[in-house]
């Protein structure tokens, strides 16, 4: 039961492009946009035949959008803080190794 509804829900959500192809169904990362799906074709961008539509027909929230870039901030931040460590920690175990 729960497979027949998964395949469902998969065919309710798909689309093909003008080539024929199943579409890609990707996330905008934009500011404006972020979080919202969308179908593009798969082909490469010199190769593709254009289609492009987003999956819902509405932005999310604005309040949704702050949270989720200021998500995103953080965890960029906490990215550089844990490659600053890391070198921290390369370099005592270069020290640790010519003792």
């Amino acid at each position: 039961m729960l497979e027949g509804s998964i395949n469902s829900l998969e065919t309710l959500n798909s689309r093909r492009c003008y080539c024929g192809f199943n579409a890609l169904n990707l996330m905008a990362w934009t500011d404006l946009n972020v979080g919202r799906r969308f179908h593009k074709c798969p082909r490469p961008k010199v190769n593709s035949c254009g289609y492009w539509e987003w999956q819902d027909k509405q932005q999310l929230p604005l309040r949704a959008v702050a949270v989720i870039l200021e998500l995103i901030g953080k965890l960029d931040n906490m990215k550089v803080e844990r490659n600053k460590l890391k070198s921290i920690v390369d370099g005592m175990e270069r020290v640790k190794g010519m003792i």
